[in-house]
């Protein structure tokens, strides 16, 4: 899915099967990949941005999630150390 969101701007989520889904927000664009398009690990979907209305004040980041089945739980538990 690929949307701009009113208070976390330009969003990416990748549905990774099985109740896995990542979520990209406060990006720089929303044409380097499609919706439904399949991407692999390590594939440049956007660049990171200052589109997050509510994360204005920040310095240009990335505003990651993962939720697994509707509920966010905590990256480490899904990234490599």
């Amino acid at each position: 899915k690929i949307y701009k969101d009113n208070g976390l701007g330009i969003t990416i989520i990748i549905n990774h099967g099985n109740g896995l889904k990542t979520k990209y927000c406060n990006l720089s664009s929303d044409n380097m990949v499609k919706e439904n398009q399949k991407v692999k690990q390590g594939e440049v979907i956007s660049g990171v941005g200052d589109t997050a209305i509510f994360e204005i004040g920040d310095q240009p980041h990335l505003h990651f999630e993962v939720i697994k089945d509707g509920k966010n739980v905590d990256p480490k538990t899904y990234l490599p150390n």
